[in-house]
């Protein structure tokens, strides 16, 4: 019950049936069973905008 209600962890496939969440020493003796659900985090992303006047030959390519 550790681990219900606590922040995403970072998990490691180790193999097809094994996979680490990390330093658990905290937590108390592991009994058996539990399920883990994948939670997709956000990743900011940001673009630079190109010019075509600093690429000159990009604006005949999309042209032709």
């Amino acid at each position: 019950m550790e681990l219900n209600g606590c922040e995403p962890r970072k998990v490691s496939v180790r193999g097809p049936y094994t996979f680490t969440i990390g330093d658990t020493t905290a937590f108390g003796e592991y009994k058996t069973g539990g399920i883990f659900t994948q939670v997709k985090m956000p990743k900011i992303v940001e673009f630079v905008r190109a010019s075509l006047t600093v690429y000159p030959y990009l604006e005949h390519d999309l042209i032709g």
